[in-house]
């Protein structure tokens, strides 16, 4: 039941991060060292998101 709320919060903030990355004017709004760490933040939580839904290795 947990790794089902973690895989649901990890897809509605990348959902959130993706919408600020595509929405220009608030993308531009943003200085470059805050571009960039909406970027790593949305990499990572990907990351994450694929290592919730890959099955552990035997």
């Amino acid at each position: 039941m947990r790794e089902k709320k973690a895989v649901r919060y990890f897809e509605e903030e990348i959902l959130s991060l993706e919408k600020k990355c595509n929405n220009s004017d608030y993308f531009q709004s943003m200085d470059h060292r805050q571009q960039e760490e909406l970027k790593d933040r949305l990499q990572r939580y990907r990351d994450a998101l694929n290592d919730l839904k890959t099955p552990p290795s035997p």
